[in-house]
């Protein structure tokens, strides 16, 4: 039987938008690997199409300008691992 996953002393989920820090999504997350996902919602009468632009690596744009004591990785660096 495999252990339960433990919260990580520490840990958050946070996005940012040009290096500017826009707030903590989650805190204390489940150890294991976690992938970025996204989707997108539109009215039933709205005319304009959505449009999404994410930049997961391997270089950071714009590293966070707030957290200095935090260590910002790009999601590529995950994907080496696996």
């Amino acid at each position: 039987m495999l252990d339960e996953p433990r919260p990580l002393e520490g840990s958050f989920i946070a996005f940012y938008v040009n290096g500017v820090k826009q707030g903590e999504a989650f805190r204390e997350i489940l150890e294991g690997s976690y992938f970025p996902c996204l989707s997108t919602f539109t009215l039933p009468d709205q005319q304009a199409p959505v449009a999404v632009r994410c930049h997961f690596g391997p270089e950071l744009r714009f590293q966070p300008l707030q957290d200095t004591a935090v260590t910002c990785k790009p999601w590529a660096d995950a994907a080496r691992r696996l």
